[in-house]
């Protein structure tokens, strides 16, 4: 089959939380990532969560060594879609990256870069 992603996906599991900045409370659910690239990521959810703007996506990037510290990444996204995944048992979100705070696109890639061969 031919990948016609602009990005290359990663198979990691990583723990994020959805942070709905809309809504009259922040709300922030929890979820880990099933794949991730430099565009986006698809997400493992017990909830149904799609919504139609933007969200602020929160990923604690596992450390490589017990001695360093877990580097969290921020980034604004857009969810394009949300099915039930009856293979997972819960809902996968695809989320689209629209804006990284800070250098957080640069962390993303060096994180990756640590864990796979990349030629950026």
């Amino acid at each position: 089959m031919i990948e016609h992603r602009m990005h290359r996906r990663f198979p990691v599991r990583w723990p994020v939380a959805i942070v709905f900045d809309h809504a009259a409370e922040r709300s922030t659910y929890r979820g880990l990532t099933w794949d991730l690239s430099l565009g986006g990521a698809a997400i493992l959810s017990e909830r149904n969560l799609f919504v139609p703007g933007t969200v602020t996506l929160l990923i604690s990037v596992p450390p490589l060594y017990p001695d360093h510290r877990q580097p969290l990444i921020e980034v604004r996204a857009k969810m394009a879609y949300t099915v039930l995944s009856n293979t997972h048992d819960c809902f996968r979100l695809g989320i689209r990256f629209e804006q990284f705070k800070d250098n957080g696109e640069q962390r993303l890639l060096d994180c990756l870069q640590a864990r796979y061969e990349i030629i950026a």
